[in-house]
């Protein structure tokens, strides 16, 4: 798989989202994030980021605003992860603070991973001091996984 298949799984997510914003409360849901406040619509938003080396590239975030009386309650920003990627995670807190600043709310970040190793090191690498984690791994199971069921 090359970079091309990386952006393009974004690129689906935040067509899937598109389509049907509450799918990324339905995948929140599965991780071990906080409760949600309270909300009327969810409105997909997604987002560019930019890769810090050469070759420069533009990815696409899905992101999901959560809105109660019109005004961002929360937000949900997701970034499908491969594979391990010192690259791609330290995008992570520059697009979760941009998403912040932009909407005025509080953002999540949902890295949906295709193994458990690949959750183990999103969960590691977005370790911050003692304060916890702020990446949720959201695991998606593989045919095999699910045949080894």
């Amino acid at each position: 798989m090359s970079t091309q298949d990386d952006l393009d799984l974004n690129q689906v997510v935040a067509d899937l989202f598109a389509i049907r914003p509450e799918s990324a409360v339905d995948w929140y849901k599965r991780t071990l994030g906080q409760p949600l406040p309270e909300y009327d619509t969810a409105e997909s938003k997604p987002m560019k980021a930019r890769t810090m080396t050469e070759p420069f590239i533009d990815r696409v975030l899905p992101l999901v605003i959560l809105r109660k009386d019109d005004e961002a309650v929360y937000g949900l920003l997701y970034d499908v992860l491969r594979g391990p990627s010192d690259e791609q995670g330290m995008l992570w807190i520059p697009s979760i603070g941009g998403a912040q600043d932009h909407y005025g709310c509080p953002v999540a970040l949902v890295v949906p991973c295709l193994d458990v190793a690949t959750a183990k090191w999103a969960l590691a690498y977005s370790k911050w001091e003692d304060r916890g984690c702020y990446a949720l791994p959201f695991l998606i199971p593989s045919p095999r996984d699910l045949a080894a069921a």
